[in-house]
């Protein structure tokens, strides 16, 4: 659960088989789908883990969510997650084979 002055989205995942990651990453991005296959087999399951996180969290701060698919935004797969303009976006700490995420919407600056 997560609080803020503004609106706030959070995700916690556990770290998939790659049965799952198969059948999920065409969702994706196309560089979210492509980026895993430069890693290891067994590091595929948590970058995709990584960016899903990273992903419903972006999309429950926007309040956008899943209906209109997930390949938008791109949030990365990497050690650190992409910028999403209007947002901010990061990983939190690992736990026992879970991966989680926070988003902020960004309020508007005023000149």
């Amino acid at each position: 659960m997560a609080v803020a002055a503004v609106p706030v989205g959070v995700d916690v995942e556990t770290v998939p088989g790659a049965g799952l990651v198969r059948d999920v990453a065409g969702a994706l991005h196309p560089r979210e789908r492509a980026e895993p296959d430069a890693l290891p087999a067994a590091a595929r399951p948590a970058a995709f883990a990584r960016c899903w996180t990273r992903k419903e969290a972006a999309l429950k701060a926007s309040g956008t969510g899943l209906a209109r698919g997930a390949a938008e935004p791109y949030a990365g797969t990497a050690a650190r997650p992409a910028r999403i303009p209007g947002l901010h976006l990061v990983d939190l700490p690992p736990l026992d084979g879970h991966l989680a995420a926070l988003a902020l919407l960004s309020p508007p600056e005023t000149a």
